[in-house]
C-alpha cells in the first residue's frame, strides 16, 4: 500500500482509460488523457497562518494552489495539516495553524515550499507569502508582502499573485494561461463561507491520501454544499471554486472520489452560462477523466465572443485532447478572429498548423 507522499507524487500520472458512453455524459471521450510527468518545479504548499480567521485563509491557500499547479511545469504538493503518530487524533486548528519548523511532511520529492501568513489590520490586511528555492540552489526565500483593504481584493488579487511566484520559478514573467476567475464584486457575501468550504474538501481530500476515512455520503455532502453555494451566491467565483474542487479529484490516483461526485455535476452548472471561467475549470476536469466529448460540449455552449484567452486556451486543449485536430485548429481560428492576441494561442496555432502539414 502506498504511503501519503507516494500518493501524492504518483496522482495525475498514470492513464485512465476513456469512459463509456453514458446516459449523463453522452458518448464517451475517443481517447485517454494523459499527464505529463516530470514537473520542474514541484511545490510543497504550507498553511497561511492567520489568528483572525484560520479556515478561511486555508481557503486561500487552496485557491492559490488552484492558481499554481495550472502552469505547465508545477505540480503542487499540499501540505495542510500536521500529522503525528496518533491516527486516530481529531483535527483541530493547530493542525492546520502550523509553520514549517514546527512540522514537515517528509517523503515528498518537493524542490519548492511556499508558506505564509495573513494579517488583520487596524486597516485592511496584510498577506505575507515566503517561496522557499532552496533545493534549487537559492540560498534564500523570497519574500513577498501584499496589503489590501478588504478580502475582496485579496482574492481577486490571488492569479496576479501565482503569476508573480510562476516568475519567480521561471525567472521570466510566465507566458501560459490558466484559468482564473472574474473580478469579484466588493458587496459580494459570505466569501468566508466559501473559502472555508474549499478549504474543508482539501483538507478532507489530504487526510484521506494519509488512510481516514472518507465516506460516500460525506463526499457527496461536501460538495453539494458547494453546489448549494454556488446556486445562492451566484458569482463566478464561486463557480470556479466548484469547478476546481470538481477538477481536482477528476483525475488518475483519486479515481474513488471522483466517480462518487460525477453524476452530481450536472446540479452545479450555470444554467444561464454566465460564468465560463468555472464551466472551462469543470470541461477541464471532465476531459482528464475521459469524458472530452461531454467537456467540449460544456464550453461550446457558452457564448464564446466576449470570453478572455484563458476559455479559448482551454477550449483548444479539449479538442486535442479528444483527437480532434482540425477542429483544435478551427477554435483557435475563432479567438484570434475575435481579437484575443496572447502569444500562447499564436504559439500553439503555429504548432498545431505544422502538426496538419
Amino acid at each position: 500500500m502506498l504511503n501519503a507522499s507516494e500518493k501524492m507524487k504518483t496522482i495525475g500520472k498514470q492513464v485512465r482509460q476513456a469512459a463509456p458512453s453514458s446516459s449523463l455524459f453522452g458518448s464517451g471521450a475517443e481517447l485517454a488523457q494523459s499527464v505529463a510527468a516530470g514537473e520542474r518545479f514541484r511545490i510543497s504548499v504550507y498553511p497561511l497562518v492567520c489568528a483572525a480567521m484560520p479556515e478561511s485563509a486555508m481557503g486561500i491557500a487552496a485557491c492559490l494552489s488552484y492558481l499554481l499547479e495550472q502552469y505547465g511545469d508545477v505540480k503542487v504538493y499540499r501540505c495542510f495539516a500536521k500529522i503525528g503518530d496518533d491516527d486516530d487524533s481529531e483535527i483541530t486548528p493547530d493542525d492546520y495553524q502550523f509553520t514549517m519548523a514546527d512540522w514537515e511532511f517528509e517523503g515528498l520529492d518537493d524542490n519548492v515550499a511556499l508558506s505564509g501568513e495573513l494579517e488583520q489590520r487596524d486597516v485592511g490586511w496584510q498577506l505575507r507569502l515566503f517561496v522557499d528555492l532552496t533545493l534549487l540552489g537559492n540560498a534564500d526565500a523570497v519574500k513577498l508582502a501584499f496589503d489590501f483593504e478588504t478580502a475582496h481584493e485579496l482574492i481577486n488579487a490571488l492569479p496576479q499573485i501565482a503569476a508573480e511566484i510562476a516568475a519567480i520559478l521561471l525567472g521570466a514573467p510566465p507566458n501560459q494561461l490558466v484559468i482564473h476567475y472574474p473580478t469579484l464584486a466588493a458587496d459580494s457575501a459570505d466569501i468566508e463561507r466559501l473559502l472555508e468550504i474549499v478549504f474543508d474538501w482539501n483538507l478532507d481530500l489530504y487526510l484521506y491520501l494519509w488512510g481516514a476515512d472518507w465516506d460516500d455520503d460525506d463526499v457527496l455532502a461536501q460538495f453539494n454544499e458547494a453546489i448549494d453555494a454556488f446556486h445562492q451566491l451566484q458569482n463566478g467565483f464561486v463557480f470556479w471554486c466548484l469547478g476546481m474542487m470538481a477538477k481536482q479529484v477528476m483525475q488518475n490516483g483519486l479515481e474513488a472520489i471522483g466517480d462518487i461526485i460525477a453524476p452530481r455535476l450536472n446540479q452545479g452548472l450555470d444554467d444561464q452560462r454566465q460564468y465560463p471561467h468555472g464551466a472551462a475549470a469543470l470541461a477541464a476536469g471532465l476531459a482528464a477523466f475521459g469524458y472530452a466529448d461531454r467537456a467540449i460540449q460544456l464550453l461550446e455552449g457558452y457564448p464564446l465572443a466576449d470570453v478572455d484567452a484563458s476559455i479559448w486556451h482551454t477550449l483548444i486543449d479539449l479538442y486535442l485532447g479528444g483527437g480532434q485536430l482540425a477542429e483544435a485548429i478551427d477554435a483557435n481560428q475563432r479567438a484570434l478572429e475575435h481579437g484575443l492576441e496572447h502569444a500562447a494561442l499564436y504559439w500553439r496555432y503555429a504548432q498545431m498548423l505544422m502538426m496538419a502539414e
